[in-house]
């Protein structure tokens, strides 16, 4: 088959999800990513910032926490794909943990006035291992359900640019959390954060139970019936043998730990190289820059499917790896205390880079699914899933633990207000390199993946056939 005829090829009408599956993902996604932004992106302003914790011993919290909750991550995937009940194997636990992660996102900023540095690190420690096992507990079978909802290689992709749209349009909003505390609305910023992260932390408990009402189950008394559970062991085996699997986990471990390490700098190149530690107009100028970064990803999303329906998924992660390594570039550049705006140009490609990066991996995820139940005869959904969080999570983890150290290691220090021009030097050099290398291995390993669209449809045939000849044989 041609490449012009892999791109003529038609979803189904069966294939297709209806707008109130498509909203109830968004709103489930909005939920989550709600959550995780009020959780991880307030950190380092909040805690090193305004409360002058150490970037250092933020970073050893997040790696602690990371660390023990990504070994149970496959334990819990498992648990997810072996669960049975009357109401189904994932929206019961998406129901039971919905509520504990909104609660404690939020609750992770209602520590005692008067804590210390050292304590603070306790109370980090304290909340970001139960918040993040929530997050998995949720996450996992919202992710396999979303998987289960189509098996068109198309749709996927249609699915990931609805959410996607909806997800980063609102998250515009995140990028100003942090410039709305400061304003004088509020007595101190600590009581700022605490207002605006109560209130979208009831938000984000409503859109987290959306899914659960919308979006069913397609897949489960067909597929629960002719499955048998499968150990652990046999299953992590049997993953390691997936070579598609393990180049796209590959790349997700890579690039989140280079964009991870350096990914905090971005707010700190504002906040220092171009104010000069003037935070408060630093934070306005920041929540434009982060707004466009949020917004160009937005856009590139339509993009993306485009590029995706014309030529692959495979050809458009390499375009969003390409575009990311040219954002890299223009930081060696554009920092200019004069030109605050030139900025811009950084956001704008990263924005769009890293959405391209993230909704390849994630379409490609399920075809991922498809192939290993073609190589073993299992669908095992919530385990791959959470073996594709567990790269993200290590990358970030690991890339999180060097970044604080890192910005120690240059000799950031944010009393000081105002930095040297060596720190500030070394800043933009790490700025630029990290992320570059992570975006070049990405366009060079994913030439060993091997699942194109018209492999794709050959697998769902095959598997079609293959499991109305189990079900005949079950009845």
């Amino acid at each position: 088959m041609t490449i012009s005829a892999h791109r003529h090829h038609e979803t189904k009408p069966e294939d297709r999800i209806p707008l109130r599956e498509k909203v109830g993902f968004t709103l489930g996604s909005l939920g989550s990513g709600g959550a995780t932004h009020i959780t991880f992106g307030l950190i380092h302003p909040i805690f090193n910032m305004i409360l002058g914790v150490s970037p250092a011993l933020i970073s050893t919290a997040l790696f602690i926490q990371s660390i023990g909750t990504a070994v149970l991550d496959p334990l819990l995937g498992q648990f997810s794909d072996n669960f049975r009940s009357k109401w189904g194997r994932r929206k019961p636990l998406m129901a039971i943990f919905a509520l504990p992660l909104a609660i404690l996102s939020t609750g992770l900023y209602w520590f005692p006035r008067g804590f210390g540095e050292h304590q603070l690190f306790l109370w980090l420690l304290a909340i970001l291992p139960l918040m993040t096992i929530c997050c998995t507990c949720y996450g996992l079978p919202a992710g396999a359900l979303s998987v289960e909802s189509t098996t068109d290689y198309h749709e996927r992709v249609r699915l990931g640019v609805f959410v996607g749209f909806f997800s980063s349009a609102v998250s515009v909003g995140y990028q100003w959390v942090f410039p709305l505390i400061q304003q004088p609305l509020f007595d101190n910023p600590l009581d700022g954060l605490r207002w605006v992260t109560g209130i979208l932390g009831f938000l984000c408990a409503g859109m987290l139970l959306a899914p659960v009402f919308l979006c069913p189950e397609k897949r489960y008394k067909t597929q629960t019936g002719v499955q048998a559970k499968s150990p652990l062991l046999r299953n992590l085996a049997e993953a390691s043998k997936n070579k598609q699997f393990l180049v796209i986990v590959s790349i997700k471990f890579f690039t989140f730990f280079c964009y991870t390490t350096v990914g905090a700098l971005g707010m700190y190149m504002n906040s220092y190289f171009i104010y000069g530690g003037d935070l408060k107009t630093a934070a306005v100028t920041y929540g434009f820059l982060g707004s466009s970064f949020v917004i160009s990803g937005v856009a590139s999303l339509f993009v993306y499917r485009y590029l995706a329906r014309q030529f692959g998924k495979k050809a458009t992660l390499r375009f969003a790896a390409v575009l990311l390594m040219a954002g890299c570039v223009c930081k060696l550049f554009v920092y200019d205390p004069r030109h605050p705006w030139l900025q811009l140009i950084v956001l704008i490609a990263n924005g769009a880079s890293v959405q391209g990066l993230h909704l390849m991996t994630g379409t490609m995820f399920g075809d991922i699914i498809d192939y290993d139940e073609l190589l073993f005869g299992k669908r095992r959904e919530a385990l791959y899933g959470s073996l594709f969080g567990l790269s993200e999570k290590l990358g970030g983890t690991v890339g999180g633990l060097v970044s604080g150290f890192l910005l120690v290691w240059i000799g950031f220090n944010a009393a000081a207000g105002a930095q040297t021009q060596h720190t500030l030097h070394l800043m933009q050099l790490f700025y630029f390199a990290f992320p570059f290398v992570g975006a070049a291995f990405a366009f060079g390993v994913i030439s060993f993946y091997k699942i194109t669209e018209e492999r794709a449809y050959e697998i769902k045939e095959e598997l079609k056939r293959r499991n109305a000849a189990k079900s005949a044989a079950v009845a």
